[in-house]
C-alpha cells in the first residue's frame, strides 16, 4: 500500500467500511461469483463516502485471465494464497461447511484515480484498500 493509502485507512472508520464491502461479498452468493472487484477514489476514501464505491465487476474463484483485466499479476497471485489461507483456517474449523475455494465470496477494495475504464487498470497491492470475506 502506498503511504498516502495506509493514512487514509488509518484515519477512517475501517469498521463501517468492513461492513460495506462485507455487504458486498455476501451479494455474490446470487451472483454465481465469488470475487468483486472494486474501486473508491482518494477523496471519497478519504471523506468515508463509502455509499460511491463502484463494484467494477464480479468473477468465479479461478477466472484469472479475465481478472487480470484489473489486476496485475502480482496481485492475482496474492489472491490466490489469501484464497488458499483462508481456504485453509475454514477447512480447520469445525463448523465450517466449506471445502473449496469456491465456498468463499471476497470483495477487494482499490483506490489509484489514475487508473480507469479508458485508461485501463492494472491494480498493484499498492493500490489496495480493503478486503472482506464471507
Amino acid at each position: 500500500m502506498s503511504k498516502d493509502l495506509v493514512q487514509i485507512i488509518n484515519n477512517i472508520d475501517q469498521e463501517e467500511l468492513g461492513e460495506v464491502l462485507m455487504d458486498i461479498a455476501e451479494g455474490l452468493l446470487y451472483k454465481d461469483a465469488n470475487i468483486a472487484i472494486c474501486k473508491i477514489s482518494f477523496d471519497d476514501l478519504k471523506n468515508e463516502n463509502f455509499d460511491n464505491i463502484e463494484k467494477l465487476d464480479y468473477y468465479e474463484y479461478g477466472d484469472w485471465d479475465n481478472l487480470s483485466y484489473y489486476l496485475s499479476e502480482k496481485e492475482l497471485e496474492r489472491i490466490k494464497k489469501q484464497f488458499d489461507d483462508d481456504l485453509q483456517m475454514l477447512l480447520e474449523d469445525d463448523e465450517s461447511d466449506v471445502d473449496s475455494c469456491y465456498g468463499i465470496f471476497s470483495s477487494f477494495l482499490y483506490c489509484n484515480d489514475a487508473m480507469n475504464d479508458e485508461k485501463g487498470y492494472n491494480f498493484e497491492y499498492k493500490d489496495f484498500v480493503w478486503c472482506a470475506t464471507d
